[in-house]
């Protein structure tokens, strides 16, 4: 069997809305050649979705390194065992294999983990044939550690920023206003929306402390998503009438509510990428993020797609807030600007730069 005959297998970690999105896409002469399978169901947290799952490593190793089933294996990333094990074998049994990798350098890592991926990683990642890092920031910490430019291909990470812009563009006025009542904000009020996990390095306490300073204002915060720190959130909800919380939220309901909110807001400490600031940037919203944000040298200027602010810092946060607050009218503008700039980062064109990594690549 020939490579142009052989399969891609295509290995990630868990199935989730956007990976399952992005394998439906047109892969041109890969399409019907295509194997995806998935190592865990609902590692970081509960999505519901059926995938293939990975029940026998064992077979896999079989396939790739003795059957030689593959022209070409895809992972994601190499923090699970499978995967590291694969990308070092790789080198021996000569079957290529490319890397997508949503990692950006960590300033806060003690300065023994600094050391010890330094000495290794450089040589870990001689072994791969190639990289599709997320964007730009996941390409320097390639870079960091030795990987030339030649063995990179940026892959645009995005999720289905074509359906979410015609979903939220077709929702009526009244629909709208309908939604905003349902969450207890009026036509007056400018909604802040936070969607993603409830965890502490998310920024959630960050964001319910920040909505303190505001009074004397009309304006809420919601907040989608489930988590640990899910009972705090249910509590300030009780101390704060401007607080609201959603629950988690999928779905058709949640490019609603994305289309209700006024501003997006990502206060995470750290972030690898942050699809959902690819998310309400698809439905027009302007957003808030720190600058720990994976996605922000990619998709956020400062003051024209949204404000980016230092992360765990409250006063920052409640300012960007006042800003946007203050500025109705730059607060349209940066909502209209996040909107186009988002627009070409569809998943077909994800799809079309993971391609050309695999003909670069060796498939």
């Amino acid at each position: 069997m020939n490579n142009n005959t052989k399969k891609i297998l295509l290995i990630f970690i868990e199935p989730t809305p956007y990976i399952l999105d992005l394998v439906s896409q047109d892969f041109d002469e890969y399409h019907h050649r295509l194997e995806v399978i998935f190592l865990k169901n609902n590692l970081t947290q509960q999505w519901g979705l059926t995938a293939n799952v990975c029940k026998n490593p064992v077979l896999i190793f079989y396939k790739i390194f003795i059957q030689r089933k593959y022209a070409l294996v895809h992972v994601a990333g190499w923090s699970q065992p499978i995967c590291l094990l694969i990308i070092l074998l790789s080198r021996i049994f000569l079957v290529p294999v490319v890397v997508e990798s949503d990692t950006q350098i960590n300033p806060n890592l003690t300065r023994l983990k600094k050391i010890i991926k330094r000495v290794l990683f450089p040589i870990l990642f001689r072994f791969p044939r190639g990289f599709l890092p997320g964007g730009t920031r996941q390409k320097k910490y390639l870079a960091h550690y030795g990987v030339g430019d030649y063995k990179m291909i940026k892959a645009n990470m995005t999720v289905d920023t074509e359906k979410i812009s015609r979903y939220t563009s077709s929702i009526p006025n009244d629909e709208r206003c309908m939604i905003r009542k349902q969450y207890k904000a009026d036509e007056h009020d400018v909604v802040f929306l936070y969607v993603g996990r409830l965890l502490d390095w998310k920024g959630i306490r960050e964001l319910l402390a920040a909505i303190k300073k505001f009074d004397n204002y009309r304006v809420k915060v919601w907040i989608a998503g489930d988590g640990e720190l899910a009972e705090e959130v249910r509590e300030a909800e009780k101390n704060n009438n401007r607080v609201h919380y959603l629950g988690r939220v999928s779905g058709d309901l949640l490019w609603k509510i994305y289309h209700a909110a006024d501003v997006f807001v990502l206060p995470s400490h750290a972030e690898p990428w942050g699809l959902v600031v690819n998310e309400a940037m698809a439905a027009g919203k302007p957003v808030i993020v720190t600058n720990a944000v994976g996605c922000v040298d990619d998709l956020v200027t400062h003051q024209k797609e949204g404000l980016i602010i230092k992360p765990k810092n409250i006063t920052a946060l409640s300012d960007a807030m006042q800003y946007v607050l203050d500025q109705p009218y730059q607060r349209e503008t940066m909502g209209f600007n996040a909107k186009n700039r988002i627009a070409s980062w569809t998943l077909q064109n994800e799809a079309r730069n993971i391609i050309e990594g695999w003909r670069v690549f060796g498939a």
